[in-house]
């Protein structure tokens, strides 16, 4: 597991591979901070229309990067053409970070490995050859912010079936939902930031 609090990670309490739905695990107390560690699985089961998400989410995302600006001390964020790693921070008129951001309605220790459209991987790969900046996924679980920074030499993880959620069936099929698979434990690193967060 990984504490959502201060980052330690206990291997003697291991992040299950699946949390059941409907269900929630009390895996242990930090042996660090004593903070609580709870297993808590997806709770949005369904979605009015994919529009109407993706204008929430479009909406949430500002809000959401208006929050990272102050924590990562940039001047401002602004959104990129690349619809992959679609945002980017800019300290003293340059661009310090390329950054995208995915909401999970998940506790971190829910699920043993996070996962997003393996595209946004290579995505940041091409920002980073071209660019030589520093390309972030940060994640808004339900107890904590996390983030992995895309390491251009890292060979990682690929799903072999398309990550979708249930209420988008349609996307059973497709190529482009091929996910990454990157270990909660290992591949991401907890930020000291706790708003909007349960």
């Amino acid at each position: 597991m990984i504490c959502p609090n201060c980052g330690k990670i206990d291997l003697n309490f291991p992040t299950p591979k699946i949390t059941k739905k409907k269900s929630k695990i009390k895996l242990s107390n930090c042996s660090i901070c004593s903070n609580e560690v709870w297993c808590i699985p997806t709770t949005k089961k369904y979605e009015k229309s994919q529009i109407e998400t993706v204008k929430i989410g479009e909406s949430r995302e500002k809000i959401l990067s208006s929050e990272l600006t102050s924590f990562f001390k940039a001047d401002s964020h602004h959104k990129t053409d690349n619809i992959d790693i679609d945002r980017y921070f800019v300290r003293d008129d340059k661009i310090v970070c390329y950054f995208e951001i995915k909401e999970r309605s998940n506790t971190i220790n829910a699920y043993k490995d996070t996962q997003f459209p393996y595209a946004k991987i290579d995505a940041g790969k091409k920002i980073i050859e071209k660019e030589s900046l520093p390309v972030l996924i940060i994640l808004k679980f339900a107890d904590c912010w996390a983030y992995h920074k895309i390491d251009f030499k890292k060979k990682y993880r690929k799903g072999s079936v398309p990550f979708f959620p249930s209420y988008r069936s349609k996307q059973a099929d497709k190529i482009r939902q091929i996910p990454v698979l990157l270990s909660v434990e290992n591949d991401l690193k907890i930020l000291s930031l706790r708003k909007y967060c349960l």
